[in-house]
């Protein structure tokens, strides 16, 4: 049973550790967010590392939200 109804967003860096792939995909699950977006050629500091990938993943998930 899911307990939050809101959108949301669940991304991993590409070169993250396997543990934080399995976190995400357990975490999406629980939210019923879908896939996991993957950040390429990003870490754990995804967005610090890839900031422009990571800006241009966040506007498109807010522009398909539901107004």
């Amino acid at each position: 049973m899911r307990a939050l109804t809101v959108p949301a967003l669940v991304g991993v860096g590409e070169l993250d550790m396997p543990d934080f792939f399995e976190g995400g995909a357990g975490l999406s699950d629980e939210l019923g967010a879908g896939e996991v977006a993957v950040l390429p050629d990003a870490g754990h500091l995804a967005p610090l590392e890839q900031p422009e990938a990571f800006r241009a993943l966040l506007l498109d998930f807010v522009g398909r939200l539901p107004a």
